[in-house]
């Protein structure tokens, strides 16, 4: 979904077409906005069943790159109802930083799966009277 979000970005700052401008950054921002969410509430669920905690400096950063690039994904979309030049860095830039939170989070995702995995391996293999027991 990063590589969709960047390239997105990257279509919509190289295609000048004013009358589909708009649902394209309607669609793209709202990929953005959804995506996110949706990786940090998997790997919530994850550290939950799991109680790993996760690293939250990572999750802070994915976080924050992410309110920057809704933030400035909405402007750009307020922006495409006016007829006022739009820069494609700033368009770039909006898939470039979606990118990079969705990267973070799910690293964190990944971690907190991995955990969730380990216990469960953990909590079926144990000791008993003639070696490792394995339940299933």
């Amino acid at each position: 979904m990063a590589a969709l979000l960047l390239g997105g970005a990257i279509t919509i700052s190289v295609v000048d077409d004013d009358r589909s401008e708009r649902i394209t950054r309607g669609v793209w921002l709202g990929a953005l906005v959804t995506t996110a969410p949706l990786v940090a509430l998997s790997a919530h669920l994850a550290r939950k069943a799991s109680g790993y905690k996760g690293v939250k400096a990572v999750r802070r950063l994915g976080w924050f790159a992410w309110g920057l690039a809704a933030s400035d994904g909405a402007l750009l979309w307020a922006l495409s109802f006016a007829d006022f030049p739009r820069s494609p860095v700033l368009t770039i830039g909006a898939g470039a930083l979606g990118a990079a939170s969705l990267l973070p989070l799910a690293l964190d995702a990944l971690s907190a799966g991995r955990s969730l995995r380990i216990r469960r391996f953990v909590s079926r293999v144990s000791p008993g009277p003639t070696g490792l027991t394995v339940r299933f």
